[in-house]
């Protein structure tokens, strides 16, 4: 982090305690000379990201729209989790009732995170001036203690010297410590009878008395307790009554998956910290995070992302990878069934973004959390890192194009399409430079008066975050390759022509140098969707099985499924010779072109050849896999439909051949603590 921006984040974080700050003031609390300081807020000033004053000392201020960006963190951690809506209106009414907030019980299933929202209750009493900044937070769980009553109780209220054997001081209890904060009692139903009467009458006095002494003392403190049993018959009713706020954390698997998904980014993110190294984690590996059987809740995917990565760290380390890598085949077996319920929402393509292979958590990025912000989802980003693993994997330069050209035009197709990705503009502004936001009405202004073209919420913010990530490429001087340019230029001369002047709008704006490759990314944003279609057609599946019907039967049945006549078929009877059935596979071909390439699901024998005769004499893309089934069928299927990749749409019916070898071993798997 450079100066600059260390003295930015600064100044915004202490914008609640100052009514704007001098140079010197600043310099002070960041242990820095004051001619750079100085130097560094006069920039910030040019840039329009702080206003300063005309008096003496020049104080400078965070611009208000920047102050709002301060959100209260339990209002962020809501937008994240809509289910938990509920529970955070009554823990802010709790906490903000006067005069000392209300005695609260959180119910909830092991694991569900109760903790972690007591933690979030206690920062929002912070924020809102009902605690101290540094008042304090104690977390006790009454388990530990639960065979031993008597010492339970007086962890609780303090002990006096002598009080029973082994008592050979005074010592404080928890509520004594916790005097002007919040004392957390989880597991609460494991507080004994008289551990409980003793909390009531707390609760009624605000006074208490240590084991053994007959003072009577107080103490300022919010009781919060947790528990996974039912209220009602593990605790008094006595105890019940003086708590009138009751909040119930619903468990994970009542929660949506853009809550799921922001849970795992959260974790993943948080051991990347933890190691300080990048993570890179497999576009499979997360899917099957989002939909394995997790009984344990938050706690157990927390503790299941943790050894996922110990696992991969200590790869690393030992220098059998060369990177921290997650990956599906590397995941305990009982993760990986989750890829099987993937059919249970048909929206998950759209929230993960199909054509991310690996998704990358770097402990130096701050990740703004929303509905598109994997690492990988900007286009420079993508081509990059697909660039590389086709090299890797040993693709000709033929393979490479036709494969890039696709995942391209499907990149920009979503955006097209209107899929879930708009936000408002409001919000926008919260996430992106306001600059970038003149800059995209600009743009915009510009391509309605040349072309015939309707930007949606959708469009928008896909712009929007496009010219973002392409203004911090510019500014790390990252060079811009587009692989497709040349076709592009061919394919749509006047978009592209467009596209020129669009990017020297941009230039013109930023005051920096655009190559002429970003102008072929551009203009795929001010494409028709119907010409999009027309340029990126997809995956051809086709079945070739011996037999009268056997071929046709499959793909009829994955046909039906999926609710579209797509997968194709040849039956090859069994008096038939092979070279009648490639012929007849020749004319499939020539009657259903595709640059995208085919994927041959084969029965047996010499039909595995015919992938590579067709490759050569057609020019495409064009793999082949033996001993398929209709399960197989279904899963190519339905990956060609969405969109990806002839390797992408292989590799995953691999792996499904893989599984059902395996899959008496999965079914008898179950989750070990």
């Amino acid at each position: 982090m450079n100066n600059k921006t260390k003295i930015y984040q600064k100044l915004i974080e202490l914008s609640d305690d100052y009514n704007g700050i001098d140079a010197q003031t600043l310099a002070s609390i960041l242990g820095m000379s004051r001619s750079n300081v100085s130097h560094q807020l006069n920039q910030l000033y040019k840039e329009g990201k702080v206003i300063k004053s005309s008096g003496r000392p020049v104080l400078f201020f965070v611009p208000d729209n920047i102050k709002k960006k301060k959100e209260k963190e339990m209002d962020q951690f809501v937008k994240h989790n809509p289910s938990l809506k509920q529970a955070i209106e009554q823990a802010k009414a709790a906490i903000l009732y006067p005069p000392k907030g209300l005695p609260t019980l959180i119910l909830g299933e092991t694991g569900v995170g109760k903790s972690m929202f007591v933690s979030l209750m206690y920062q929002y009493a912070v924020d809102m001036k009902i605690l101290e900044k540094n008042s304090p937070f104690i977390s006790f769980n009454c388990a530990d203690y639960s065979n031993t009553p008597q010492l339970l109780v007086s962890q609780l209220f303090g002990v006096k010297k002598g009080a029973y054997t082994g008592a050979d001081s005074d010592k404080k209890g928890l509520i004594e410590k916790a005097d002007g904060g919040i004392l957390f009692l989880d597991e609460v139903h494991r507080l004994p009878p008289e551990g409980q009467e003793s909390l009531f009458t707390f609760l009624d006095s605000k006074t208490f008395r240590r084991v053994g002494d007959p003072t009577l003392r107080t103490s300022n403190v919010f009781i919060i307790a947790a528990t996974t049993e039912d209220p009602n018959s593990s605790l008094l009713q006595t105890f019940i009554r003086r708590i009138p706020m009751m909040i119930t954390i619903p468990p994970l698997k009542e929660r949506n998956l853009d809550e799921k998904l922001y849970l795992i980014k959260y974790f993943f993110k948080q051991e990347s910290l933890q190691l300080n190294k990048e993570i890179y984690v497999s576009y499979n590996a997360i899917k099957a995070f989002l939909f394995y059987d997790c009984p344990n809740n938050i706690g157990q995917l927390k503790s299941d992302i943790q050894i996922v990565c110990a696992k991969a760290y200590s790869k690393f380390l030992t220098n059998l990878n060369k990177d921290i890598r997650i990956e599906i085949r590397t995941l305990p077996s009982y993760i990986r069934e989750g890829l099987l319920k993937e059919e249970e929402n048909v929206a998950l393509s759209d929230k993960l973004g199909g054509e991310i292979e690996f998704f990358k958590f770097s402990p130096h990025i701050k990740q703004k959390e929303s509905p598109f912000s994997s690492n990988s989802d900007n286009i420079y980003n993508f081509i990059e890192q697909k660039l590389m693993q086709l090299k890797c994997k040993g693709f000709s330069e033929i393979d490479i194009e036709y494969i890039l050209q696709e995942d391209i035009f499907n990149h920009f197709q979503k955006y097209v399409k209107g899929t879930s990705l708009s936000i408002n503009k409001k919000d926008l502004l919260d996430l992106l430079e306001e600059d970038i936001i003149h800059c995209v009405d600009k743009v915009i202004h510009f391509i309605c008066s040349k072309l015939n073209l309707h930007f949606n919420k959708n469009l928008y913010t896909a712009l929007a975050l496009h010219i973002d990530a392409l203004m911090k490429r510019i500014r790390s001087n990252k060079s811009i390759i587009n692989p497709q340019l040349e076709k592009i230029k061919q394919s749509y001369p006047k978009e592209f022509m467009i596209a020129l002047q669009v990017k020297k709008i941009i230039s013109d704006f930023f005051h920096c140098t655009i190559s002429e490759d970003e102008a072929g990314y551009l203009t795929l944003f001010f494409i028709e969707k119907e010409r999009i279609d027309q340029k990126s057609d997809k995956v051809k599946v086709i079945l070739i099985f011996h037999g009268e019907s056997t071929a046709k039967s499959m793909a009829q049945i994955a046909n039906k499924l999926v609710g579209e006549e797509y997968a194709l078929w040849i039956d090859a009877p069994f008096d038939s010779t092979p070279s009648e059935t490639l012929d007849s596979l020749r004319e499939l071909v020539r009657k259903n072109p595709s640059l995208a390439g085919y994927l041959l699901l084969v029965d047996m024998g010499s039909f595995t050849s015919f992938s590579e005769i067709i490759k050569k004499e057609f020019q495409v893309p064009v793999k082949s896999i033996a001993l398929s089934s209709t399960l197989h069928v279904m899963e190519a299927v339905k990956k060609a439909i969405s969109g990806f990749s002839l390797e992408e749409i292989y590799q995953s019916v691999l792996f499904v051949n893989s599984y059902q070898k395996n899959d008496s071993t999965l079914k008898n798997t179950k989750f070990q603590k």
